[in-house]
């Protein structure tokens, strides 16, 4: 049987982080779907891509504020302050931002020259524990639990016995079950918003705010 950390426990979070600093991947719930978390870089990309059996594909990844999402992006440079200044002559992504986040909203947006890929996909969960973690590891790649291919376990006992045997820890909330659906997906990277895949937020919901 698997222990099972508490999002409640600071020292649990804070036990979650150093596995993660060890470029171990741990499985979660969050505001979404059951999940996989991993560092930001090529070892924890490589590892989430054993757990997950899948190759070559980005990752999802979480930041805890928009500060830190935009320190990722390429949209601007210099300082977060001044990427926020400059954020506002862009009222497309702001009202994204300022209206779905925190919460199931993925946005793709241009990365950093040095990141490795054109774009980056970011958001900032709605989850307390979720972001004292992210306070302390900084920005993680995220994805839903499960083998490539596979549906989204709903429970815990539904997660594949190759995940659980993979993961390093497994930290979770209070409920039995957990949404399969995850989070929207908006492509602000182009000179067009795109919705590439319609989750936790409908399509409705965004087209009358970009409306408004």
């Amino acid at each position: 049987m698997y222990n099972i950390m508490s999002w409640k426990s600071d020292d649990d979070i804070a036990a979650i982080a150093a596995l993660i600093a060890q470029n171990k991947v741990v499985l979660g719930s969050s505001d979404t779907v059951l999940g996989l978390l991993a560092a930001a870089n090529n070892l924890g990309h490589t590892a989430l891509d054993h757990v997950k059996q899948r190759n070559e594909k980005p990752y999802l990844m979480l930041a805890v504020s928009q500060e830190q999402a935009l320190n990722m992006v390429g949209l601007f440079k210099s300082t977060q302050m001044e990427s926020f200044d400059k954020l506002k002559t862009n009222g497309v992504i702001q009202r994204l931002m300022e209206h779905f986040w925190p919460g199931p909203m993925t946005l793709v947006l241009p990365a950093q020259s040095n990141f490795g890929s054109p774009t980056i996909a970011v958001r900032v969960p709605r989850h307390e524990g979720l972001l004292k973690l992210l306070a302390i590891t900084g920005p993680l790649y995220s994805t839903s639990a499960n083998i490539s291919g596979q549906p989204i376990p709903e429970r815990l006992e539904d997660v594949d016995p190759a995940i659980i045997s993979a993961v390093a820890a497994i930290i979770n909330g209070d409920g039995k079950h957990y949404p399969v659906i995850p989070s929207t997906i908006v492509d602000c990277s182009g000179d067009e918003i795109k919705i590439l895949r319609e989750g936790a937020i409908k399509k409705d919901a965004i087209e009358r705010l970009l409306r408004s």
